[in-house]
C-alpha cells in the first residue's frame, strides 16, 4: 500500500494536470465529488484548529480540544461517501473490470480513515490530549483523506466514468438515496 502512495508522487503531476469532463448535476459522480469539496472544507478547518492548538503560545487546550472533537465528529459523516463507493460504485467498477485491484487499495484507505477517527476520538476524550499522539494522528489523518480524494476524482472516476453504461449511473444514484448523503444534503430525485 505505501508503494501505492510512491508511484502516484511520482505521476502526481500529470494526474494533477489530467483534465476529464466532470459530470454534471444529477449525475452520481457530481455528488460524491461535492462531497469532496464539503470535506476538504473541514480539512482546512481542521488543519487551522491544529496549528492554534501547537502554535506552543498561551492558550485554552481544552477550548481547542473541545473543538477538535466537534471536528472529529463532523469528519465521521464523511463514512458514507465511502460506504457509497464501496457499496455502489465499486461493485460496478469491479464488473467493469473484473481484475482492476485499486479498489481493494482504495477500499483500505477508507479503513485507514475509520482507525484514524477512532484513534484520534479515544484521544480527544482528554481535555489535555498527549501532543505527541495528537499530531503523530492528525497527520495520518491528513495523509488519508486528502489523498483518497485525489485519487478518487483524478483516476478512479475519470475510469469509471468512461468504462460504465450510461444506464448504470441512473441505478447507482437510485440506490445512493438509502444511504444518504454527507455534508450537502439530499440531492433532488428525479425519475425518468
Amino acid at each position: 500500500k505505501a508503494s501505492v502512495g510512491k508511484i502516484i508522487n511520482v505521476f502526481f503531476k500529470s494526474l494533477s494536470a489530467f483534465q476529464w469532463e466532470t459530470p454534471k448535476e444529477g449525475h452520481f459522480l457530481y455528488y460524491l465529488m461535492r462531497e469532496n469539496r464539503e470535506v476538504r472544507k473541514i480539512m482546512t478547518e481542521l488543519k487551522s484548529v491544529t496549528k492554534i492548538f501547537f502554535n506552543g503560545k498561551d492558550q485554552d487546550i481544552p477550548g481547542l480540544t473541545q473543538k477538535l472533537r466537534i471536528i472529529v465528529e463532523k469528519l465521521k459523516n464523511y463514512e458514507l461517501h465511502y460506504i457509497k463507493n464501496e457499496n455502489i460504485l465499486f461493485p460496478y467498477i469491479e464488473k467493469t473490470f473484473p481484475e482492476y485491484r485499486c479498489l481493494q487499495i482504495m477500499w483500505s484507505f477508507h479503513d485507514d480513515f475509520r482507525k484514524s477517527l477512532k484513534t484520534l476520538g479515544l484521544i480527544l476524550q482528554s481535555d489535555l490530549p498527549d501532543n505527541i499522539l495528537l499530531n503523530k494522528e492528525i497527520g495520518k489523518l491528513f495523509f488519508v483523506v486528502l489523498p483518497i480524494v485525489f485519487r478518487e476524482e483524478q483516476i478512479v472516476f475519470p475510469v469509471a466514468i468512461r468504462a460504465i453504461p450510461e444506464k448504470d449511473w441512473g441505478e447507482m444514484m437510485e440506490q445512493s438515496f438509502e444511504t444518504g448523503w454527507c455534508f450537502i444534503g439530499q440531492p433532488e430525485r428525479k425519475y425518468n
